[in-house]
């Protein structure tokens, strides 16, 4: 067996026993609703609709079809079982994994080096979100086409051939469509060129020679020549970066100048480059947000933080030029790079910088690593016996200290709970982790938890008007009213044009007593959100409380055409227009409500009233109305006087005297019961006409 058969095995091996719990770990409230399991289009699976729908929608601001393709796969295969989906992930990050090795290997023919890039790209706990987060398919698959593209393009660079370079246009296209992210790939090939791949022509003085100088195969050529042999390539990546642009701010999400000025953004940009590099050498804190400072509750950095950070580049990259290893300028340029895109330049999102992001920018910094240390083990000299232990202990320690912090980590992604515990629990926290501790506490039941949260995040972003909408909610729930009231009120003094805020307040209103109140913002409610169908259908009861009747069936029609199968409204329209003596709509109405909900007692005897007692003889139905006023006798096991009362009035119609007699004597006897007593008269006058042998004819409501 071949070393490096063994080491793809000990990388497998490895990576299996830090993520393999995954496999067995759901879904999350954190986008996995919003990627797979609230999107039809996904959960049906590979579908030809759903193929069309992936390429012509934009969801989240990104054309990422290749993406939710594969998420659709994964319905087929696994339906809703999270387990299978992470599968998937992790299957892609062993592809990776073992790819990063392979490229590696193959372009500096280093074996050992290779494998420690490979290993730390498999096992830093910086890639747990990448990997253990189903939301985050984008990263991996996009990285796994990356990486058949950059193999592709060693191949052309290699032996040449427009096949080779077709396979590389196609592939990076592939992963474009998987996430923009790759829109730096062009640049990665050029450093490639430049080093393992030695492909560019320098006249000046030549660098250090190497401690893993690659034999160069294939003519070297000009710099301004690989630009130009990548122009397509450029072109390629360019298009697809105006396109994220365009539709990331057609959905609101990208911050103008005046919002976050570009001196404000360059500050940023240098703290977190050394973050990421503080991150990457010792991963603690790991969190899924990381607020940025000048946004949400964010502290913005102080001068001596920005100073600081940008002395620190500028001193890490004079000191990479002045070593002169090409492996050193490769990797570092790779991790700056690499990471332009979601560095801030173009800022999206509250976010100051994120794990996932990680996820093809280390690679340099690990090459750099491993690179160095290979020099140093096999350069000569009286120190190389001790540096070469030295250096395989170091290695050691380093990979087994990533496998059992990134099982750790990996650990918190096992379900909603844990994942925002621990966000909650780890600081910086922002006032969006905070809100979602809250949501997933109010989820559980744990109110007085979830209303302490809420506050701490309103404390944090006083301005973000969902988080007071939230607290609203939790305090209504918890009984709290006035306080709902008043968290209600703020909500829309933050966002006047907010639907669902004017429609929670109108139900604390409702609560609190105050109709006419809650009248006028369930109005605004549906004026902003004409869809709100609860607003709708609540707006229609108050009307229909204060005497508005024409109004209030116009709100029961706004609701039912919204949702054809609400009972409740069905029935309530049904009543009114029963009320109104509109009979033939009100059977209409009844009889939709009991398409939808069989057993609906109140409907039931209402329909039976009128298909008993209609005015019309050809649209009075005996028969079918005792059979309606029996079920729902059966449904209250004979103890509601008013079933019982429309029951005997269906034996009547249907001549059937003597069970109406009887009926109507058991209807009496109940309402001799408070609460009932206003049918006792009723129902002894029609008792009466029974025994005289006569029907009752009269389909009014309330009965007379």
């Amino acid at each position: 067996m071949s070393r490096r058969t063994i080491i793809s095995m000990l990388l497998v091996a490895a990576t299996a026993g830090a993520y393999g719990r995954v496999i067995s770990f759901g879904f999350v409230a954190l986008d996995d609703k919003t990627y797979v399991t609230e999107v039809p289009q996904v959960v049906r699976g590979m579908t030809a609709d759903g193929l069309v729908w992936a390429l012509r929608n934009v969801p989240h601001g990104a054309w990422q079809p290749l993406t939710f393709l594969s998420h659709m796969l994964d319905c087929n295969l696994y339906g809703l079982n999270g387990g299978g989906h992470h599968l998937t992930g992790l299957i892609l990050h062993l592809f990776c994994t073992l790819g990063v090795f392979a490229i590696w290997d193959r372009m500096t023919g280093r074996c050992w080096p290779s494998a420690v890039v490979a290993a730390l790209f498999a096992l830093h706990p910086l890639h747990v979100e990448s990997v253990a987060w189903i939301s985050s398919r984008k990263d991996v698959l996009s990285m796994a086409l990356g990486l058949l593209s950059i193999w592709a393009y060693v191949g052309f660079a290699r032996r040449g051939g427009a096949g080779r370079y077709l396979a590389t246009t196609l592939l990076l296209a592939l992963g474009l469509a998987a996430k923009p992210i790759l829109v730096t790939l062009p640049f990665v090939l050029l450093l490639l060129d430049y080093w393992p791949l030695q492909r560019v022509r320098i006249r000046a003085r030549a660098v250090h020679v190497e401690a893993d100088q690659t034999t160069i195969r294939g003519r070297q050529r000009s710099p301004l020549h690989l630009v130009i042999e990548k122009v397509p390539l450029f072109i390629l990546v360019a298009a697809f970066s105006a396109i994220t642009f365009v539709l990331e701010r057609g959905e609101g999400t990208v911050h103008t100048l005046d919002k976050i000025p570009l001196a404000t953004r360059a500050a940023n940009i240098a703290v977190s480059y050394v973050l990421y590099l503080q991150k990457t050498a010792w991963p603690a804190g790991l969190t899924i947000n990381y607020p940025h400072p000048n946004l949400l509750g964010g502290t913005p950095w102080e001068t001596w933080h920005v100073v600081g950070a940008g002395a620190l580049l500028l001193a890490i990259t004079v000191v990479v030029l002045s070593f002169q290893r090409r492996y050193a300028v490769v990797g570092w340029f790779w991790f700056l790079g690499t990471m332009v895109p979601v560095i801030g330049f173009v800022f999206d999102g509250s976010v100051a910088m994120a794990d996932r992001y990680t996820y093809v920018p280390l690679i340099g910094l690990f090459v750099m690593v491993a690179w160095l240390m290979d020099e140093a083990a096999i350069r000569e000299g009286r120190w190389r016996k001790g540096i070469l232990p030295a250096a395989n202990i170091a290695v050691a320690i380093i990979l087994a200290a990533c496998i059992i912090t990134t099982r750790r980590q990996t650990g918190h992604w096992r379900d909603t709970w844990a994942l925002y515990e621990h966000a909650a629990n780890t600081p910086p926290v922002s006032p969006i982790t905070h809100w979602n501790w809250a949501h997933e506490l109010h989820f559980k039941g744990r109110l007085s938890e979830a209303i302490e949260s809420y506050r701490r995040a309103v404390d944090l972003s006083p301005r973000l008007f969902r988080v007071h909408y939230s607290l609203a909610l939790a305090l209504g729930e918890s009984g709290l009213l006035t306080e709902s009231i008043e968290s209600f009120r703020r909500t829309l003094e933050l966002m006047p044009s907010f639907a669902d805020g004017h429609e929670g307040l109108a139900g604390a209103l409702v609560e609190a007593g105050q109709p006419q109140k809650a009248i006028e913002h369930f109005r605004r409610a549906v004026q902003l959100n004409p869809d709100l169908v609860e607003a709708h259908y609540r707006l229609a009861r108050l009307l229909r409380a204060e005497h508005s009747f024409d109004e209030a069936i116009q709100h029961y029609h706004h609701a039912l055409r919204i949702r054809p199968t609400f009972a409740r409204a069905s029935l309530e329209l049904g009543q009114l227009y029963h009320r109104q003596g509109r009979h033939d709509d009100a059977t209409e109405h009844y009889g939709r409500a009991l398409d939808t909900q069989p057993d609906l007692v109140d409907a039931l005897h209402r329909m039976a009233w009128i298909l008993a007692t209609h005015a019309d003889a050809a649209k009075r139905n005996p028969a079918k109305a005792v059979s309606i006023a029996e079920r729902a006798s059966e449904l209250t096991d004979r103890h509601d006087a008013k079933v019982l009362d429309a029951l005997a009035v269906a034996y009547a119609a249907s001549g059937r005297f003597q069970d109406a007699i009887r009926t109507a004597q058991a209807a009496k006897q109940l309402a001799s019961a408070p609460g009932y007593r206003y049918l006792l008269p009723k129902i002894q006058r029609r008792l009466q006409r029974f025994r005289a042998g006569q029907a009752y004819l009269d389909p009014s409501w309330p009965p007379r």
